[in-house]
């Protein structure tokens, strides 16, 4: 009896001390730590709005400088290499469609991700980049995400920013000097910039082509701005034979009737989208049939258009005004007699069409009605 009290008694204590081995291991590896809370925080993604802008240093319980995803199949010596840290750490895709993330802080390893989004609980993608390089990177001060939760799980995609411009030089090593056009946050540098073209476009880039570029939101301000984190660029043709039929307010009017849009007496303003962002060639603003409501609708050259409706009312000069990149400003009128301003910005990503309305209805320097026509 007493041998048997003495083995269950060893075997207990042999299970306490293994569980505090896997304890300390556990807790001591804070590379799987952070995985864990990771896991914790884009959980937590699932009940928030799609679309939404989110910043990744925001949510990640862990400090880190860089973020790597590398193609399926590398190897865990050329990870290493681009990223000069050890290899016996690192590990492999063995399939395609896996998320592999390796998060780096002061040069070392915080958090490595490898699975499959349906497995994580959550997907986090780099985006696309047509560089060349069998990794994508991106780096903590230009971490701005969009959040995706169709595919049931949460999903941050890095899309980068973007502007067009025109070609102005071409250089024999597949460089291109690009005149930025008006309206893009970048301009605040400058209105010249570097970029290089994929072998793709070598033969179909010409001076005087308009391209688009998107890029991680890193510039290099020399002159011309250089661009660090260049992602990709593609032709836009579409600018020329649309500028070529002289996009006038008329016009866009009526091929918006024409199309089936609205009545020629509901259009309350319209103007031409001038760096015909999206495709887009103007703008027209018109009635709704319920009372306080007002439409927008950006149109391309074919008459087909995507429209967003707003509950208020147009000032009597709505003053509607083209601000480029996709943005439109106008006058409104509130309930109260109060004019503000109304900004509505247009974006296609992903194939998604997306609208983003702000005003300074709460701006206390706004004036009513009356006062304004005093003024």
């Amino acid at each position: 009896m007493k041998g048997k009290k003495t083995a269950v008694f060893w075997i207990l204590a042999a299970g306490i001390i293994l569980l505090a081995v896997f304890f300390v291991i556990e807790s001591g590896n804070p590379v799987r730590r952070n995985n864990r809370r990771l896991k914790e925080c884009m959980e937590q993604l699932a009940s928030m709005e799609s679309g939404s802008r989110i910043s990744l240093s925001a949510i990640t319980p862990f400090l880190w400088d860089t973020v790597y995803s590398f193609d399926p199949y590398t190897s865990a010596e050329e990870m290493a290499a681009v990223m000069n840290t050890p290899e016996r750490e690192l590990q492999e895709t063995v399939n395609e469609g896996m998320t592999q993330l390796i998060f780096l802080h002061e040069g070392k390893i915080a958090a490595i991700i490898c699975g499959y989004a349906e497995n994580l609980g959550y997907d986090i993608d780099l985006g696309l980049w047509e560089d060349g390089k069998n990794y994508r990177k991106v780096e903590r001060q230009t971490d701005s995400f969009t959040l995706y939760t169709e595919t049931g799980y949460p999903r941050l995609v890095f899309e980068g920013e973007s502007f067009r411009g025109i070609i102005r030089e071409l250089g024999e090593d597949g460089t291109a000097l690009v005149e930025i056009e008006p309206g893009y946050p970048i301009c605040g540098s400058g209105n010249q910039v570097y970029v290089s073209l994929p072998e793709a476009l070598h033969d179909g880039a010409k001076a005087g082509s308009r391209v688009e570029v998107i890029y991680d939101g890193r510039v290099a301000e020399t002159f011309p701005l250089q661009l660090p984190g260049q992602m990709r660029v593609r032709l836009c043709p579409d600018r020329e034979a649309a500028a070529g039929e002289a996009w006038t307010e008329e016009k866009i009017q009526s091929v918006f009737v024409g199309a089936g849009g609205c009545r020629e007496e509901d259009i309350l303003d319209c103007v031409p989208v001038w760096d015909y962002a999206f495709d887009r060639v103007g703008v027209v603003m018109f009635a709704g049939e319920e009372v306080q409501k007002v439409s927008f609708a950006f149109i391309d050259k074919e008459g087909e258009s995507q429209v967003c409706a707003l509950l208020a009312g147009p000032a009597e000069d709505p003053e509607l005004t083209y601000l480029g990149n996709g943005t439109v400003s106008c006058r409104m009128e509130s309930e109260d007699n109060k004019i503000y301003t109304t900004k509505l910005t247009f974006s296609i990503s992903e194939g998604e069409v997306c609208f983003k309305a702000e005003d300074n209805l709460a701006d206390p320097d706004m004036i009513s009605g009356q006062e304004s026509e005093e003024r």
